[in-house]
């Protein structure tokens, strides 16, 4: 049993090749069950396998559906036993997790607004659990015990996953979806727009762009932390090729998000010196990577025959304008009549309709309605498939005022609670960016339902009310060791 503790990590990520080789359903499913189980007997193996499953997860269930649940066993694998132990509602210290109680308010509201809005319980349980699966890891990695080298190791192996996920990327780019990718994604019919961005083995730009974005500050750190020359030059290599996959996604908002972000934290600790590192990558990652990729695929696009021999035509140079035309007058009007803009307007209207707790969970472009179809589209003359891309309005639409207000006392609670628990000035301000960059990138993705973003953040505020801690990982201790 020792041996299968110690070897659990490796065991899993065996499993998870595994079930890229038998590609049947109950493979998946009993695969997924190891994985629990290993997660059972190893928690800390368990919490790793979870950044090494999520980066990966839409192109592993393309593969073998079977395994779409296997993060969610490993969470509640690791949930259950902590709940268990420390008694929570009977002697445990809750007080770090009260405003987690104002998240609870506001599910119920929704859950409410749904059953009277009609919705089934099965699209309602989707949407539960896209909300709350990763909201977990806040408990879970607050009650363990962490070391500055297992830190680093989750550094490590994030930084390591999108470099994997950025080669990925890249020969996406330069073949125009035609290597690496599974044959379903390669025949998605996108639009010329699309067509010049990465989607990776995430199969989503933007969700694509936001995890560059945390594996870039992952390798900054990890670059800061180790003195040795050839240390640093495999993290800036990281960071610059990360960040090169990044510009590729062409994720405008995401963009935007990172940059407010960045001047938020390096303005806040008054340390610009310390930017220097990170402009040397942004550099490099122009220069060495996106550059370069974008002539290669441009080459590609300009000679690429289709197999009866008749030219195909590919969005050639077309890469730079979508940041360009980011405020333009076309982007805009086009925004108004069936983009985000045109989500927001819909929402509005909604809302005035319903205004109290909403018209609930399920029923507003969130992730249930892409798989339940929603009880108000017809009414509201939507069409199916739609996706808010906006968190604020599907909150506000789905939850109305009441929801809103509990949520924004969710937003609240939480940040006293860092300023309150967490004792890293460093540590925390970073968090407070993150937070930024969530905020604002809340007006152009539906964050609380990316899996990548809310794994990192969430597991990131249980790090901070952790009083178990011993801190980032420091020069010393910084340098790699394997996960255990």
């Amino acid at each position: 049993m020792q041996i299968v503790k110690k070897y659990a990590f490796v065991m899993q990520i065996v499993f998870l090749l595994g079930s890229l080789v038998f590609q049947r359903d109950w493979a998946g499913y009993g695969l997924s069950a190891a994985i629990f189980l290993l997660a059972f007997l190893n928690r800390k193996a368990g919490f790793y396998f979870l950044f090494v499953y999520f980066s990966v997860r839409p192109f592993v269930i393309e593969l073998n559906p079977g395994m779409k649940f296997a993060g969610d066993l490993a969470i509640l694998a690791l949930f259950f036993p902590l709940f268990y132990q420390k008694g929570w509602g009977r002697n445990a210290d809750c007080r770090r997790y009260r405003f987690i109680g104002y998240f609870l308010a506001f599910s119920f509201i929704g859950s409410l607004a749904a059953f009277l809005s009609g919705v089934d319980i099965f699209a309602l349980f989707f949407q539960w659990r896209a909300y709350w699966i990763t909201l977990l890891l806040v408990f879970i990695v607050a009650e363990m015990k962490w070391t500055k080298k297992e830190i680093a190791n989750l550094l490590l192996l994030t930084v390591g996953m999108a470099d994997l996920l950025a080669v990925c990327g890249l020969v996406e780019k330069i073949s125009w979806r035609t290597l690496l990718l599974p044959e379903s994604w390669q025949n998605w019919q996108l639009s010329g727009t699309n067509r010049i961005r990465i989607y990776g083995l995430l199969a989503n730009p933007n969700v694509l762009a936001g995890y560059f974005v945390i594996a870039f500050v992952s390798a900054i750190a990890l670059l800061r932390r180790n003195p040795s020359a050839k240390s640093r030059w495999f993290f800036m290599g990281s960071a610059a090729l990360i960040f090169g996959a990044f510009l590729l996604t062409y994720s405008r908002g995401t963009m935007i998000a990172f940059l407010l972000a960045a001047v938020f934290y390096y303005a806040a600790k008054r340390e610009f010196s310390a930017a220097k590192p990170v402009l040397l990558s942004v550099l490099s990652a122009v220069l060495l990577v996106y550059l370069p990729a974008v002539a290669l695929a441009d080459m590609v696009g300009k000679n690429f025959m289709e197999g009866n021999g008749s030219f195909r035509e590919m969005p050639v140079g077309e890469g730079g304008k979508r940041y360009s035309d980011l405020l333009s007058g076309e982007m805009i009007e086009e925004s108004a009549q069936w983009g985000r803009i045109y989500i927001v307007k819909k929402g509005l209207e909604i809302f005035m309709d319903h205004p109290w707790i909403g018209t609930g969970f399920a029923t507003f472009g969130d992730s249930a309605t892409l798989v339940r179809s929603s009880p108000i589209y017809e009414k509201y003359r939507l069409s199916e498939g739609i996706y808010t891309d906006n968190q604020y309005i599907q909150i506000v639409v789905q939850s109305g005022l009441a929801g809103t207000a509990c949520f924004s006392l969710f937003v609240f609670g939480m940040l006293r609670a860092v300023r309150r628990y967490a004792g890293e000035r460093e540590a925390r301000l970073l968090f407070y960016a993150f937070f930024a960059m969530a905020a604002i990138g809340s007006a152009f993705y539906n964050m609380l339902e990316d899996k990548i973003f809310t794994l990192y953040f969430y597991s990131f505020l249980g790090y901070l009310l952790n009083r178990r801690k011993t801190g980032f990982p420091d020069r010393r201790e910084a340098k790699g060791s394997g996960i255990g």
